[in-house]
């Protein structure tokens, strides 16, 4: 969907950042790639929070520079480690919060998917803590499917509560 965005907005700039190689070479191979979109490979670091070790994009600040994001959809790194054996992570996807500062345009909408797990949960909790924090007024809400989805917006994209 963002991709075929990207084709028809020529004025789009669309970055999908990916720690898996196959995936990217899988994905580029099926999709016409317009030049307004950016495939970028990071490499994955473990990190501790709260006395927790967890997943994030090695180095995501070299890729996003200053360049403000209306639209954010978060969908990795994985949130779980499967050796030695698969658990879940307490903190899933929390690149988001680095954005929240520098990133974050002034109207915006940020999804994250499988939010039935605790820690899409956890990091978004954390998401929020970071708007307060810098008195930004957003709205949220959740949505179910298969799996879930939790959104967050500024004011400015709060009709997206509808869909």
């Amino acid at each position: 969907m963002t991709t075929q965005y990207a084709k028809y907005y020529k004025d789009s700039h669309l970055l999908i950042v990916e720690g898996d190689p196959l995936w990217i070479d899988n994905f580029s191979s099926k999709l016409n790639i317009e030049s307004n979109v950016n495939i970028v490979q990071r490499d994955l670091e473990t990190f501790t929070y709260n006395n927790t070790e967890n997943l994030r994009y090695k180095d995501l600040n070299v890729v996003t520079g200053d360049n403000k994001y209306d639209l954010i959809i978060i969908d990795g790194p994985q949130g779980f480690v499967s050796e030695p054996e698969v658990h879940l992570l307490d903190y899933s996807r929390t690149n988001i919060w680095s954005l929240i500062d520098t990133n974050l345009a002034e109207e915006f909408v940020i999804i994250i998917d499988d939010y039935d797990r605790q820690g899409e949960k956890n990091t978004m909790a954390r998401v929020e803590e970071l708007l307060r924090e810098q008195k930004i007024e957003f709205y949220n809400f959740k949505s179910t499917g298969l799996k879930e989805q939790y959104v967050i917006c500024s004011s400015g994209y709060r009709f997206v509560s509808w869909f």
